[in-house]
């Protein structure tokens, strides 16, 4: 393995997962950035669904860092979690879904995070067109919304 390891990283306020000991194989909670550094290693506000609270997770690793391989790295996975890209969880050709699929994401992640502005955000980073919270409440609330 080459000495250059090139570091996966975020700025802060980006939105991204994160993965309660580090397993891409469970379900993801959503995350915002509160510090971020060169070495990929993140702060973060995550935000568990139905809880109106976030918890505050620091240090934390990307899901494919290297050092993650290591016995001590693989110990600290387990016991902090790691991050990913929320890229890395969209269905191939998100951005270009039909209305009714944009429709059936929406009702979907406001109904797992009952969280306007963080829907926004997903779909926003997912789809490269801007959302707001009025058109993700339109969508996933339509008769609240509309009173």
């Amino acid at each position: 393995m080459s000495n250059e390891v090139q570091r996966q990283t975020l700025p802060v306020a980006a939105d991204c997962w994160y993965y309660r000991q580090g397993d891409t194989r469970s379900e993801p909670l959503a995350a915002k950035v509160t510090r971020s550094n060169s070495s990929g290693i993140l702060d973060l506000n995550v935000y568990p669904p139905n809880h109106g609270h976030h918890d505050v997770r620091r240090a934390i690793r990307h899901v494919d860092d290297p050092w993650f391989q290591s016995p001590h790295g693989e110990k600290q996975k387990i016991q902090d979690g790691a991050w990913d890209y929320v890229e890395h969880r969209k269905p191939s050709g998100d951005e270009h879904l039909s209305p009714e699929a944009t429709e059936a994401r929406v009702k979907e992640l406001y109904a797992r995070f009952k969280d306007a502005s963080l829907v926004a955000a997903a779909m926003q980073a997912t789809t490269g067109v801007e959302w707001t919270d009025t058109r993700v409440l339109a969508i996933a609330r339509p008769k609240k919304h509309a009173e």
